[in-house]
């Protein structure tokens, strides 16, 4: 009776699955096969042989497959995933049996240095990664051939040295993701055919500007060019459509070339990212409409009266400049709400830094010794306030007397020897952060903070050998009244 209950459960189980799983060596489950690291050294054989399967996504990564024989493969796959395995042999009609379904193919530290033949037989491919393998021979014929319907092509670390030539037939692509390469330039036209390109990334290469053939491209909606060389942007796509341009990590310097660049995009950009490059004043954007993000992090900006921005931009990040004060610009945005300041080189506070529509204000590790009387304006809109990393030793009792709507305080890794008695200001405070700092010790002395730090959410740090808290909670009790 119980082997009758068992092959019963057994065929549910292959009747609501709709078929058996491929491979004995792997899972099976919703559309997926499963054989990621499995210990593999060559493809598994088939159960199934040339019978249909209801699987249609197959993963082998993390194995040690060589080679993919013809008839190995379940037919209809429509996904295909071969990272991390040494794979340098694809049988020429390995494909067959998904010719016709295949979408995508994934390889990672493939050991093949041609393109094999077996793309030839690939009808439907879609997208086509391939991340850290070196490729000679691109086969021509076999890319040519793929070009007709491939929508994403990602190379990745793949020995690219000069820009490939068969890139100009993928017509239909959608994105286009070249990194890790030896680029320095590409061909003026290299990029005309791509009628229906949306995003471009071409990152961590060799480019010294923007290739003359991007300003082509009329359908480009995002456009990277990250960690390159590119001092000169003149040749931005004429796009009606770009919205977002990110130049992270690049050699950017001059102002006035940078607004001249991006002025016939002032209407349509919403994003740009300028992250780690070498301007050293905040650059004159007002024209950019659209503008909601700039992000200015890390470059060598010092002038603190230099820059002006739009009325719309909600988002100005200036995190790890060479800043001595807060700049002026953001008195001059007035939707931006968010002050974002950490790791650059401000000594000091005051009152007219904070104007008051910002309600965060991130100021971590910078040069801050104390926080006065007069560092907060009246009837401050601040919420977040993050003050960690700076050499704080002193502040003073009514230094937090106008952060009335303060609910995050963060004072971690300070020079704090005391809890401030400034702190019971913060009648709406809901989060105080004093961790890491070891000179910080609880005495008698501040017990009036007793009840406040009870009204508290949430109280993270220590002092001494107990935490804030605990000795708020109990050892307080012990000092006189």
């Amino acid at each position: 009776m119980f082997i009758w209950r068992f092959v019963c459960v057994w065929m549910l189980c292959v009747s609501f699955s709709g078929a058996i799983c491929p491979y004995q060596e792997c899972s099976c489950g919703g559309f997926r096969i499963s054989c990621q690291n499995r210990g593999l050294t060559s493809m598994p054989s088939l159960l199934t042989g040339d019978n249909g399967t209801d699987y249609t996504v197959l993963y082998l990564d993390g194995n040690n497959i060589t080679s993919i024989p013809a008839r190995s493969l379940p037919p209809g796959l429509k996904e295909i995933s071969l990272s991390n395995n040494s794979i340098s042999h694809i049988d020429n009609t390995a494909w067959d049996g998904s010719s016709s379904t295949l979408r995508k193919l994934t390889f990672n530290r493939a050991n093949f240095t041609k393109i094999p033949d077996a793309f030839l037989h690939l009808e439907a491919l879609e997208i086509l990664e391939i991340y850290n393998s070196v490729v000679v021979d691109w086969n021509e014929a076999a890319m040519n051939h793929l070009g007709k319907r491939i929508q994403t092509l990602y190379l990745q670390n793949v020995g690219l040295t000069e820009w490939p030539a068969w890139i100009r037939n993928f017509s239909n692509i959608n994105q286009l993701s070249v990194l890790y390469c030896s680029i320095s330039q590409l061909p003026d036209d290299a990029l005309d055919n791509l009628h229906a390109l949306h995003l471009l990334s071409i990152i961590h290469c060799e480019l010294e500007a923007i290739p003359k053939t991007v300003s082509n491209i009329k359908s480009l909606q995002l456009l990277q060019l990250l960690q390159n060389n590119i001092t000169d942007i003149t040749w931005l796509p004429a796009s009606g459509y770009l919205s977002s341009l990110n130049l992270n990590t690049n050699s950017i310097s001059d102002p006035v070339h940078l607004g001249t660049a991006l002025r016939p995009l002032a209407d349509i950009l919403r994003y740009i990212n300028l992250k780690q490059n070498k301007l050293t004043i905040i650059p004159d954007l007002p024209f950019m409409t659209n503008l909601g993000e700039l992000d200015l992090s890390y470059n060598l900006i010092s002038d603190t009266e230099s820059g002006s921005m739009p009325e719309g931009l909600f988002n100005l990040i200036l995190t790890g400049n060479l800043l001595a004060s807060v700049p002026r610009i953001y008195f001059n945005a007035t939707s931006v709400t968010y002050i974002y300041l950490g790791f650059n080189q401000i000594t000091t506070i005051q009152d007219t830094d904070f104007p008051p529509w910002i309600i965060e204000a991130n100021l971590e590790s910078n040069y801050l010794t104390e926080i006065r009387n007069s560092s907060f304006p009246e009837n401050s809109s601040l919420v977040f306030l993050d003050l960690s990393g700076n050499p704080i030793i002193r502040i003073d009792t009514l230094a937090f007397f106008n952060l009335t709507r303060l609910i995050h305080l963060n004072l971690h890794q300070t020079k704090l020897t005391r809890m401030p008695l400034a702190l019971s200001r913060l009648t709406g405070l809901k989060l105080l952060d004093v961790r890491d700092n070891p000179e910080l010790v609880c005495s008698c002395a501040e017990r009036s903070l007793e009840s406040w730090i009870k009204e508290l959410l949430t109280v993270a740090g220590d002092c001494g050998i107990t935490s804030v808290q605990d000795f708020y909670d109990t050892l307080g009790d012990l000092c006189p009244i």
